[in-house]
């Protein structure tokens, strides 16, 4: 259990300890976590917030939650990244103004632009359940789901 948390996520810089967080990422500057390397990515959304790029042995995993588009830095390095998976943010069915979070619209623009071989939407409304329940989306792009397992090569599962 947190303390009392009226603005998000603020009440974690004023209470050190509670979970070890540490705001000091350097975007896209790559850490190793043995043969794993996980890189911050800045992306769009009412505070700061991070995506990562996670690449293990040759296998690519960019996770972009919590955000509205992607900052034109983002993109650049992620459209030299050849991607395995794709997990996007994308609360909304398609609508005139998006604010904080990628409609369906904003999130298939990015998919056709960084062409991952598989993209999964997260970060759901019920509104977007209900609209996928009457609109297929392509192959290739899927909502995740709780539990999902990825696999982007030999031995890499990732649950969602």
């Amino acid at each position: 259990m947190g303390p009392p948390d009226t603005r998000g996520s603020d009440d974690l810089f004023k209470h050190p300890g509670l979970l070890d967080f540490r705001p000091s990422l350097t975007p896209f500057v790559a850490r190793s976590f043995g043969e794993l390397q996980v890189t911050p990515l800045p992306l769009q959304h009412s505070r700061l917030t991070h995506g990562y790029l996670f690449d293990w042995q040759g296998s690519r995993l960019a996770w972009l939650c919590d955000t509205c588009g992607l900052p034109p830095d983002t993109e650049d390095f992620l459209r030299g990244q050849p991607l395995d998976q794709l997990v996007i943010d994308c609360n909304d069915p398609p609508q005139a103004a998006p604010r904080n979070h990628n409609d369906l619209n904003l999130a298939l623009a990015i998919i056709d632009r960084l062409q991952p071989r598989q993209a999964w939407l997260t970060h759901l409304s019920h509104e977007m359940d209900n609209w996928l329940a009457d609109h297929p989306l392509p192959e290739a792009i899927q909502p995740a789901r709780d539990g999902l397992i990825l696999s982007c090569g030999a031995g890499w599962p990732v649950t969602v």
